[in-house]
């Protein structure tokens, strides 16, 4: 039970008689009404029930009397230290976190009236989240479900439900402050007082604390960040099911309902390596196959004195086919950014693995394949670095050892540096700082001072690069920009020589001719396939982000170019994947699968005329769709320029500005033929 501002500010008055106060009298000096006051102190009894104190002394003439002054004075003296009781503006983004998170933690059905009172919010406003969070639930694999009289509770795959906790927890709060409240109960913000007083009872999560690293332990493996807060997920589910102290961990699992007990066995099946001599020798197989033929692809040799790389990658394979073995996904959070930058990379290693994927017998998704051509990203760009000395650098990346080394790469292009680490945030201490010349942290560490640490974001911008210039003060490396530097004086001489009547459209023009190398050879040719002014959807109404999928699929399926299931099967893909398919703000490249009912290559857009929601990380409405239906193999060049056409901003404003089917074909075919 938490007491507001108004409930501490009336024991405070109580603490202060020595016997009844009538009520009216309270109210004046609480500035509020009589019935507000019996409100607050109905708060203030069961308040007082929850620490098993008696409650207030009524009397009709007199008033109240607080009997049990001497215990409540300490109580709510950690009260006050503890929780932050005034009302606070929460933003949208921490209130549909909060209320997932809650709804994921719990096993039972949650009151909208809970929700009103941790959030100080009406129910109407309470309701309008629930109602916005459904659809984000549902690209989870997941329901939101709502029982009459009852409150809203998820439902779906218990560990799931713990793997989405983890990610979501890592996205809204300062994970080094979590750990700190599992260490010593400290927490110094009021976001942290939200999650984690509301989010745990802190009696059982150190208890699933402590079992989960009496497994650790055990399992002589270690775990990243995500892994362990599912797993630290699912045992608070456990423990606040299940008595005892856990002390013989066997003779406990046996208490447990078997949802629990295959969750957890599936959760560190996938932490430990396969024994197996056959799935090694296919992972073996996957792993040199995959490296042999990106390699070939880029003239890079990966074998040649690199047996740490190997390593690093064979391991990470064998994490993967344990996670698609067993239904678990993980979420790359710099998927859209990796794409936008490197897409010819991921194209190639999702080919690949494509070819691969017999061997290992899984189907390996987009998400995974993006890790993998991160690994192979940073490799190569190793081999562009000189090896002169350089400073001892740690990055701490909540993210995953993928993403620590996309940083690692990026930072290689310009900077200098002796060798790279990783380390799961949780185990960074003061005495690991000292080993490094610099910590380079993806989080704020509140509770650590060091010139050495530097905050910097998941995938590097432009700030973050000047706050390494300044503070690192490693050599940048000197690029060669010999056809730039010649770009002044062909724009003096043009001034000298003509009119100009749009100066920045024409800098804007050369600056492309000079940087871009596909005026250095000729486009190869497309695949024939089935686009006209007829594929296209121009000015419909969606409601739904699947009405705005359908629109184009139904156009397509009424012209003999695909099967109905072929959107079905577009929706199992992102229930499954989540909202990958959104490849820029307000652009979605929507497809499923050769085989999913492709009866023709084909292309469909759809340009509506107002933006519908895809619950996205870009949180921009959709306003563009790209119904892609390949089965050839040289479709792959439709799919690349396609790509290349979503994440130019321009073009897509002039398709949404465009006033016919015909404009809109005629902007497209331009530009992918």
């Amino acid at each position: 039970m938490k007491l507001d501002q108004r409930c501490i500010e009336i024991i405070d008055i109580l603490l202060m008689q020595d016997g009844y106060m009538n009520i009216a009298k309270i109210a004046e000096q609480v500035e509020t009404n009589e019935r507000n006051v019996r409100y607050s102190l109905s708060k203030i009894d069961r308040f007082m029930e929850e620490n098993k104190l008696e409650p207030l002394t009524r009397h009709p003439r007199k008033g109240v009397f607080l009997v049990e002054k001497k215990s409540i004075r300490p109580i709510l003296s950690i009260f006050k230290q503890r929780m932050t009781p005034k009302k606070y503006q929460y933003s949208q983004e921490e209130i549909q976190n909060f209320l997932k998170l809650k709804m994921l933690i719990s096993e039972e059905v949650i009151p909208t009236a809970y929700f009103e009172e941790v959030l100080f919010l009406s129910r109407t406003t309470i309701l309008n989240h629930i109602r916005a969070i459904e659809g984000e639930v549902f690209l989870e694999d997941l329901n939101l479900e709502h029982k009459k009289r009852k409150g809203h509770y998820i439902t779906g795959d218990t560990l799931l439900k713990c793997i989405t906790f983890a990610k979501i927890l890592i996205r809204s709060i300062n994970i080094r402050e979590f750990y700190n409240f599992i260490n010593d109960d400290r927490i110094v913000s009021k976001h942290g007082e939200l999650f984690f007083y509301n989010l745990f009872e802190y009696e059982y999560l150190q208890r699933a604390v402590e079992i989960s690293h009496r497994l650790e332990t055990n399992l002589n493996r270690g775990m990243d960040d995500q892994t362990y807060l599912t797993l630290l997920a699912l045992l608070f589910k456990i423990v606040t099911k299940v008595e005892g102290d856990f002390e013989n961990i066997s003779n406990a699992l046996s208490k447990i309902e078997p949802k629990y007990k295959n969750s957890l066995k599936i959760l560190l099946n996938s932490v430990m390596q396969s024994d197996s001599k056959n799935q090694e020798e296919e992972i073996e197989l996957f792993t040199r196959e995959l490296c042999k033929k990106v390699g070939e692809v880029y003239k890079v040799d990966f074998f040649k004195g690199n047996s740490k790389f190997l390593e690093q990658i064979k391991n990470h394979v064998i994490f993967m086919v344990k996670r698609l073995r067993e239904n678990i996904t993980i979420e790359n959070p710099i998927f859209e950014q990796f794409m936008k930058t490197n897409h010819e990379i991921f194209l190639v290693t999702s080919q690949i693995c494509k070819e691969l994927e017999p061997i290992i017998k899984v189907t390996v998704s987009n998400q995974e394949i993006s890790f993998l051509a991160i690994y192979f990203f940073s490799e190569m760009e190793k081999f562009k670095t000189n090896q002169k000395t350089k400073p001892a650098i740690l990055i701490v990346c909540v993210e995953g050892t993928a993403v620590a080394s996309m940083i690692g790469a990026q930072i290689k292009k310009m900077f200098e540096f002796e060798r790279i680490d990783t380390m799961p945030l949780r185990l960074l201490d003061k005495e690991t700082i000292e080993k490094y010349d610099y910590v380079l942290s993806t989080v704020n560490i509140p509770d650590i001072r060091s010139e050495k640490i530097l905050r910097i974001n998941s995938y590097l911008y432009l700030d973050d690069i000047k706050l390494l210039q300044k503070h690192l003060q490693l050599k940048m490396k000197v690029q060669s920009i010999q056809p730039l530097n010649k770009f002044s004086k062909i724009i003096q001489l043009m001034m000298d020589n003509g009119h100009i009547t749009n100066l920045s459209k024409l800098e804007s023009d050369l600056l492309e001719v000079l940087t871009n190398d596909e005026y250095e050879a000729s486009r190869e040719v497309v695949p024939d396939f089935i686009f006209s002014p007829e594929t296209v959807v121009y000015g419909e109404k969606a409601n739904t982000w699947r009405q705005a999928i359908a629109l184009g699929t139904d156009n397509l399926i009424a012209m003999d170019c695909i099967e109905p299931r072929y959107y079905e099967n577009i929706m199992k893909s992102i229930r499954k994947y989540g909202s990958y398919m959104t490849v820029a703000p307000g652009v979605v490249l929507a497809h499923a699968g050769p085989e999913d009912g492709v009866l023709q290559d084909s292309l469909g857009v759809t340009v509506l005329n107002k933006g519908v929601s895809f619950y996205d990380r870009y949180n921009v409405p959709v306003q563009v769709i790209f119904t892609m239906a390949f089965q050839s193999k040289e479709a792959y060049l439709l799919v690349e320029r396609l790509a290349q056409l979503a994440l130019n901003s321009e073009k897509i404003r002039l398709l949404t500005e465009a006033r016919s089917k015909q404009e809109i074909y005629q902007l497209v075919k331009a530009t992918i033929v």
